[in-house]
């Protein structure tokens, strides 16, 4: 599961599939997100007793029949969603 976000839509979950250290799949039943889009993807990463979020930036290359196919840029400064105190 990886949760996305862009522009105008608030943090949802969706699968991803075909991931690597450059892109990935993210399956979205009606993809809304136009390509060129920069959105934010946060992955919750469980080891154990400890939960990680990370976040990254991405690009949207492609959108297809039942998703779209990212490009990733680089680390996000912060979690979407998450206090600005923090």
């Amino acid at each position: 599961m990886v949760y996305l976000s862009w522009p105008g839509q608030r943090l949802r979950g969706f699968r991803a599939r075909n991931l690597s250290e450059h892109g990935a799949f993210v399956e979205i039943d009606r993809p809304l997100v136009p390509s060129g889009t920069v959105v934010r993807l946060v992955f919750v990463l469980e080891m154990g007793m400890v939960t990680r979020l990370h976040c990254v930036r991405a690009t949207v290359r492609r959108v297809a029949q039942g998703g779209v196919g990212l490009q990733m840029l680089g680390r996000c400064n912060r979690i979407p969603g998450r206090c600005a105190s923090r």
